[in-house]
């Protein structure tokens, strides 16, 4: 880390989760999440898309063919030689009960706070 001082809006939980990142109808990219926030998460993948690119994500909570899934909007923000970071821009309803439950429950015990960030920014505000 530089010598600035990082300040994240939300909690980022430890979480390894198959992901799929798609965008446009041909771009298909697996891989598995290193950390997963409420409005974000960074996934290590062999392909990467363009900063700034428009995609889909979805979550892999199970391991049988219906398993449960978490389906998301994004947009790349940043890419490095492991992967890259996906902020969330778009939660379906369906979804979001189950990723607050992720980021929840791999916190490291911060439950309160991921609680709190969940009531405050429900439908996911940005910050301004």
């Amino acid at each position: 880390m530089d010598s600035k001082t990082e300040v994240r809006e939300f909690t980022r939980a430890c979480a390894k989760i198959e992901a799929r990142v798609a965008s446009g109808d041909e771009i298909v990219i697996f891989g598995q999440t290193r950390d997963i926030s409420l409005n974000g998460l960074y996934v290590i993948c062999d392909e990467r898309l363009p900063p700034g690119t428009s995609c889909r994500v979805i979550l892999f909570l199970g391991e049988s063919q219906n398993q449960l899934a978490i389906r998301t909007r994004g947009r790349i923000t940043r890419v490095d030689d492991a992967g890259m970071g996906i902020e969330i821009t778009e939660i379906p309803v369906e979804s979001v009960d189950h990723m607050r439950k992720l980021v929840l429950y791999n916190s490291s015990g911060n439950f309160e706070a991921v609680e709190q960030e969940f009531k405050t920014h429900l439908g996911i505000k940005r910050r301004t």
